[in-house]
């Protein structure tokens, strides 16, 4: 694949079905394990992630290659009564990102992380925080580009980038 050849653009708002399959994309299955059932999207724990797009503070870029979209990064805010899964302050939007699994492992993310930073430029944030697994191998991709833990639960690293 020539990551030269994808396209990062900005998420139309008639494009939110692409958002509900990218937050599906993004729960993380062991290797070798079966997915989720495709109904976990509509849990309200999920869901938040998706639904009504377009507030104030939803920024969201997709990553396009031949025309397909095959993956984005996004980032809400929430608030302390309606937290998403690291909820840290109300100034500081949650990061989420997903590939398609046909594009994982080939730089996609990375590319995606990068661009979506220097968009987040000017937007009045001044850090973006995430929530991802101890086993999901992502954790490196969000050290590499400036992502340093800042707590850790049971199963989750919490992590925070300044921008």
């Amino acid at each position: 694949m020539n990551l030269s050849k994808i396209q990062i653009r900005e998420l139309n708002q008639d494009e939110s079905v692409f958002l509900k399959e990218m937050t599906y994309q993004s729960v993380f299955v062991l290797k070798n394990e079966p997915p989720a059932p495709k109904d976990i999207i509509n849990l309200p724990e999920l869901c938040k992630y998706y639904k009504n797009w377009g507030r104030s503070g939803d920024h969201c870029l997709i990553a396009e290659y031949k025309g397909e979209k095959i993956g984005a990064v996004w980032c809400r805010l929430y608030n302390e009564n309606n937290k998403g899964f690291v909820y840290v302050s109300e100034d500081i939007p949650e990061l989420s990102i997903a590939v398609d699994k046909s594009y994982r492992n080939k730089g996609v993310g990375t590319l995606l992380l990068g661009a979506f930073y220097k968009y987040l430029n000017g937007s009045g944030f001044n850090s973006i925080s995430l929530s991802v697994d101890k086993r999901n191998p992502a954790v490196n991709l969000y050290q590499r580009t400036g992502f340093k833990i800042i707590r850790t639960n049971e199963n989750d690293h919490i992590m925070l980038k300044e921008l």
